[in-house]
């Protein structure tokens, strides 16, 4: 018999082989040309041959010789080439003479596809050993395309967790090693999926015409499911389940878990703290749970549109979940129940309520603008003062006191009482001699006219309780404590009307007098920069002055202070806001690790490190953090070094990343910048030889837009929320970029005080 080297192209249907009986013609037996007779055949059985496997076929007449003979026989088909997946019009098969009446042999699987149009009709060529030959084709063979049939699995209890090998068995599967969709519907519920769904969909290799390999789907609920099954070949074969069902067995249930005290009780409403949860069996030790606070009046957080706040917490033991407190978006008391969802999706609520309670700061007045000089007679005159703590200030523990500086004395020739006005932070107060010519003035002084002395030098000073908390000495130093290290060079020049001397950034004290201020177009009751923004920076690693360290930048013109180092030893990388307002930012090291740090948005004091950012055990160098603006998920691009380079997601539980995608970089080009528009464009830089603006798909990486950036060495990329404008900075460098999506840039400004490797601007 010839070997069969293709199965079915497309069967997979279910065998129903009937056998029927067939008959012939008969008559004597003519004589061979060898002397030996032919054979006559009468009937061929089976008459209808199924498509699906070989069948044993038997051939009844007279004539056949000796027993034990080998007969061939051959299958002409009538019309077309449907044997053998449509590809033969012949069909070879071998038998043995049974006696002078009957041969009996196996026919090998016709291989009649499915899509062939209804039964093949042959005639039947038989030739004996000894040269005895016949054609038998009334009616001769009729064949039928196969069918296909699901009968159960192996094993037949399928264990859904966690999922392994299993086989479908049935009849009329194919072709050999061709791919099969399974679709298992449950009869009820929805195991699969997270517990979402009623059915789901694996992918099995056909290996046999009876066997689909497959590895079983993950059922999340506990119990035992059993399920309707529908297969889908690659041929377009399709079959469901009759009366069958397959079964699963969901996983053990857990131990059941409790959730006992949330510690902290209270947190503040504008910086992030620790929270511990603690309970009992919680599982598993390592995963992330989701802590929920839920108002229980009202929808008070995020600016009055949300009842809730979800953070995620790392299960540091079967006793304790530990997590960074959200920031509710309100200054004001807040209870809220917290309730701890485990991975597996089991939620209990803890025992005790907690208050987001509002921040106590400290006030920090600073006299932050000051026009003493106007062209003729001086009738503008004003002085600014600005809170620039974290804490409310109350004026009325406050004197203004003007002094007469002459020949660097510090004589006091007017002093002004403020009145009972409470300057919240961030809060301007105006003092004016003229407040029709001032219109921004809060507090109308006296004299209209030449309130405020010329210079050369004079001074400002602020008075708390008998002690001078600011000063500002100009056009030269007045006696001490009026003047905070010089302030020779500082002049408001009176040919300039709309000049003042002003702090280049709202609030900024240096405690050097022309470090601070410098004169510039005069602002009263308004930000000094022009803008209101507030823009921080992130030290670059190998800084001489900003290694590690958190800059506060004006918006305008980048000129910063910085806010303090927040690492020692290595430098940082990223810096992102995210949803809350909460301030996160990794480190770099020369070792090609990274760590998360969470930092106080007030001040960048480093609350709590979270952990080196990992992803499968290895630790990644971050090179740059973005937070996606509608869920405040935290984005991460690696540098594997030149030439590769990766967006990972980074859990600000504990550090671990989830890869997304490799980004397409060239040769000796290397990831930059990351940051999301208010959109949620994901926009990211490349440097080196190859410089470009990319806009990314958050999904996977991919590369859905790319024009060449002049700048060749950006490291870090900033969205400015209320325009959406583009900021980079750029290694060993204190010049701040601003960035057109065509790819060119213009000089922001420079930041005097280190060298910014990551740029973010707060919510």
């Amino acid at each position: 018999m010839r070997h069969l080297t293709l199965l079915v192209a497309t069967s997979c249907l279910l065998v129903t082989a009937a056998l029927l009986g067939g008959c012939g013609g008969g008559g004597s037996a003519p004589v061979a040309t060898d002397g030996s007779a032919n054979p006559v055949v009468e009937q061929f059985d089976p008459l209808l041959v199924t498509s699906q496997g070989s069948r044993a076929y038997r051939l009844l007449g007279r004539d056949f010789a000796r027993r034990g003979d080998t007969v061939t026989l051959t299958l002409h088909a009538r019309e077309g080439t449907p044997f053998l997946g449509g590809t033969s019009a012949i069909l070879d098969a071998i038998g043995k003479v049974d006696s002078d009446r009957q041969v009996r042999g196996t026919l090998p699987d016709p291989g009649i596809p499915r899509t062939w149009p209804g039964v093949v009709e042959a005639d039947v060529e038989v030739q004996l050993a000894g040269g005895g030959h016949t054609m038998f084709s009334t009616p001769g063979a009729r064949l039928e395309p196969g069918r296909l049939r699901i009968t159960g699995t192996e094993p037949t209890l399928i264990d859904g967790t966690p999922p392994g090998p299993v086989v479908l068995l049935g009849e009329g599967f194919g072709p050999l090693g061709s791919s099969a969709t399974i679709t298992f519907r449950t009869v009820a519920g929805t195991p699969f999926l997270d517990e979402t769904a009623a059915s789901v969909d694996v992918v099995g290799t056909v290996l046999s015409s009876t066997q689909i390999a497959f590895t079983s789907p993950e059922v999340d609920v506990t119990g035992s499911w059993f399920c309707e099954v529908a297969l889908l070949l690659q041929d377009g074969g399709q079959a469901e389940s009759d009366r069958w069902y397959a079964r699963f067995e969901g996983p053990p249930p857990p131990p059941p878990f409790t959730v006992g005290a949330v510690i902290p009780s209270s947190y503040d409403a504008k910086v992030p703290s620790i929270v511990l949860v603690q309970g009992s069996e919680l599982t598993p030790i390592g995963g992330i749970a989701t802590l929920t606070f839920r108002a229980t009046a009202g929808t008070p957080f995020r600016g009055g549109t949300t009842d809730r706040l979800e953070v995620p917490g790392l299960i540091t033991s079967s006793a304790t979940v530990r997590a960074l407190s959200p920031l509710p978006g309100v200054d004001g008391l807040v209870m809220a129940d917290v309730f701890v969802r485990l991975p597996d999706g089991r939620e209990e609520q803890s025992l005790n309520q907690v208050a987001f309670v509002p921040h106590v700061g400290s006030p920090r007045l600073v006299i932050n603008e000051v026009d003493y000089d106007q062209p003729s007679t001086d009738t503008g005159e004003f002085v600014e003062l600005y809170n620039a703590g974290d804490g409310s200030a109350s004026l009325a523990e406050y004197t203004l006191q003007l002094i007469n500086g002459t020949g660097g004395g510090g004589t006091v020739y007017q002093s002004i009482a403020l009145p009972a006005v409470t300057l919240p932070p961030g809060g301007y107060f105006v003092v004016a001699g003229d407040a029709s010519v001032v219109p921004e003035a809060d507090l109308d002084v006296s004299p209209d006219t030449n309130l405020i002395q010329n210079g050369a030098p004079d001074a400002v000073g602020l008075v708390r309780s008998g002690i001078v908390v600011d000063a500002l000495s100009y056009e030269g130093d007045a006696a001490f404590p009026w003047v905070e290290t010089t302030g020779v060079g500082l002049v408001d020049d009176a040919s300039v009307a709309d000049q003042a001397i002003a702090r280049f950034l709202d609030g900024a004290d240096t405690n050097a007098n022309a470090v601070d201020f410098d004169a510039r177009t005069k602002t009263p009751g308004a930000s000094n920069t022009g803008r209101t923004e507030r823009l921080l920076a992130a030290g670059a690693l190998g800084s001489a002055t900003g290694e590690g360290h958190v800059l506060q930048l004006s918006p305008s013109e980048a000129r910063g202070i910085s806010l303090g180092a927040v690492v020692s030893g290595d430098g940082l990388g990223g810096l992102a806001f995210d949803l809350d307002g909460r301030l996160f930012a990794t480190s770099r090291s020369s070792g090609g690790s990274s760590d998360l740090l969470a930092l106080s948005p007030i001040d960048a004091s480093v609350v709590f490190a979270l952990g080196t950012v990992t992803a499968g055990g290895t630790p990644l160098d971050v090179a740059d953090l973005a937070a996606r603006p509608d869920d405040g998920v935290l984005f991460a691009l690696v540098d594997d070094g030149p030439g590769a380079g990766r967006l990972v997601h980074v859990s600000t539980a504990d550090g671990r990343a989830t890869e997304l995608g490799a980004l397409p970089l060239a040769a000796g080009e290397s990831v930059g910048g990351l940051a999301f528009t208010p959109a949620g464009v994901l926009y990211a830089t490349t440097r080196g030889a190859v410089a470009r603006l990319l806009v990314l798909r958050t999904s996977d990486a991919v590369v859905l837009n790319s024009v060449p950036l002049v700048l060749s060495e950006s490291t870090g990329l900033a969205v400015r929320p209320t325009d959406g404008a583009l900021f980079a900075t750029v290694a060993a460098s204190d010049v701040v970029w601003r960035v057109e999506t065509t790819g060119a840039a213009s000089v922001l400004g420079a930041t005097g005080v280190g060298e910014p490797a990551d740029l973010a601007f707060a919510p």
